[in-house]
């Protein structure tokens, strides 16, 4: 049996800890690689590992929450961990949970591999430092942007693949002249653009019934952000267009109840939700950021804008005239066949068995 260390700081459950669970599964049924979970305390990702009866280390993971002291016993217990487990590659599921993993694992054979699932800049030299012996992007994107970053890295094994599934979904109907049902699901916070989804529609005027459900939670302390956006829902009177849904574990029924789905973020790697819906058969609509547009089709499979004060209102607008069934199942066609668990998983393992 092979032992894979997965590192992920995981404080609430996103896309990176989604994709992550399905990772965890699939590897978690194979009969020569075993996973072992390490997260820091209070993470959800604990309860979710005990269910899937996957054995879960507690350890704080945040480099720049330490002090040197505080580091190197952390450290200590990583490498007791990883000898304990016979760990031989341990898999870092963001940049930032890698800079806490010691040097000195090499010296004991253990290879190293990073997941990079957010935006690689100047400032990400200080996470990634140390060098891994393979690199994962989840987008051209972010496989362009680190490798700007990082001319002359040797150790890039990119892989172009999400781990999503294609299952087979009934069709899509609504009757003519419907109330057309927008969703929205991710963080509440500044940078997924949520405000200005909501300022839009308020400015639109539609003239066609609508709904917006909003599925996510505000995890900050003050929730000032979802209070602002409460706010200019009231001011405006739209209390009775928007439902909050809190955070939400059944995507299936989300989906099911949306006719679109809007990401309007200002900034996104990948964008898991364009992919998550295509499989329910629902088009999206994107803003024309990072790796979003690797994902939609404009007309075809969903709609891209390009800013929030016309492009995104005139999207809006023209909704009910577009055949939002047929794009829903373009978009479900379009579906790349790699993007399933088992093909990123099968490649994922590829790495460590090279490593």
């Amino acid at each position: 049996m092979k032992y894979i260390g997965f590192f992920s700081q995981a404080p609430f459950i996103s896309g990176a800890e989604r994709c992550l669970q399905i990772i965890l599964h699939e590897i978690n049924q194979h009969p020569k690689f075993a996973p072992i979970l390490f997260v820091p305390a209070k993470s959800p990702m604990i309860a979710w590992a005990a269910s899937e009866n996957i054995p879960c280390v507690q350890i704080e993971l945040l480099a720049n929450k330490l002090t040197a002291a505080q580091r190197l016993i952390v450290q200590a217990k990583i490498i007791f961990w990883c000898i304990r487990y016979r760990i031989q590659v341990i898999h870092s599921n963001q940049i930032w949970t890698y800079k806490i993993i010691p040097s000195l694992l090499k010296l004991l054979g253990i290879k190293t591999v990073v997941h990079l699932r957010d935006p690689i800049d100047s400032s990400t030299t200080w996470w990634f430092d140390q060098g891994a012996n393979a690199v994962v992007s989840i987008s051209s994107f972010i496989k362009k942007s680190f490798s700007e970053t990082f001319p002359l890295y040797s150790g890039l094994n990119a892989q172009l693949i999400d781990p999503i599934n294609k299952p087979q979904r009934a069709i899509h109907s609504r009757a003519k002249d419907s109330k057309i049902v927008i969703g929205f699901i991710g963080q509440i916070r500044d940078e997924k653009g949520l405000f200005e989804l909501v300022k839009a529609l308020e400015k639109a005027k539609l003239t066609y019934s609508w709904q917006l459900r909003i599925a996510g939670c505000d995890n900050s302390n003050t929730q000032a952000y979802i209070h602002q956006v409460q706010s200019f829902i009231d001011e405006h009177k739209l209390t009775s267009q928007v439902e909050w849904l809190g955070f939400v574990n059944d995507l299936d029924t989300f989906y099911d109840s949306i006719d679109i789905v809007v990401v309007p973020s200002k900034q996104e790697p990948l964008g898991l939700i364009p992919l998550e819906a295509a499989i329910r058969k629902r088009p999206a609509i994107i803003s024309a950021v990072g790796g979003l547009v690797e994902n939609v089709q404009h007309n075809t499979t969903g709609f891209i804008f390009q800013d929030y004060e016309t492009d995104l209102i005139d999207t809006l607008r023209g909704l009910n005239t577009h055949p939002l069934e047929r794009m829903g199942e373009e978009a479900h066609m379009a579906l790349d066949p790699n993007t399933s668990p088992k093909q990123h998983v099968s490649a994922l393992l590829e790495i460590f068995e090279d490593l």
